[in-house]
């Protein structure tokens, strides 16, 4: 599930077992049990909690490594340009989401 924009009065996202919010409040950051990943758009920063950081030393060896960077890297452009709208991101992300799952579906035939 995808939330583009998500505020301290409604939590209720954190109950589902997986989620991309965004917010630009700058107490989500200090909440690491909040987020398994964190992308801080302003300063183009990746950030991983503390839980998933033990197990996730070296994201540049993941197999699609490349082709997520490239992917962030271009929503990031748009966002810091003003050229994108909330229910682009939604949608990019969502067929972003979906290309990974048919490649990795693909992969295991």
């Amino acid at each position: 599930r995808a939330f583009p924009y998500v505020t301290l009065n409604n939590l209720n996202f954190l109950d589902m077992p997986g989620y991309i919010a965004g917010t630009n409040n700058q107490l989500f950051e200090s909440r690491s049990a909040w987020y398994d990943l964190a992308c801080e758009i302003d300063s183009s920063k990746i950030k991983l909690s503390k839980d998933e950081s033990e197990d996730f030393n070296h994201p540049e060896d993941e197999p699609y490594y490349q082709m997520d960077l490239s992917f962030i890297q271009r929503i990031v452009a748009r966002i810091k340009n003003k050229n994108i709208y909330d229910f682009e991101i939604k949608y990019c992300f969502s067929a972003y989401v979906q290309s990974l799952l048919d490649l990795a579906l693909s992969e295991d035939e």
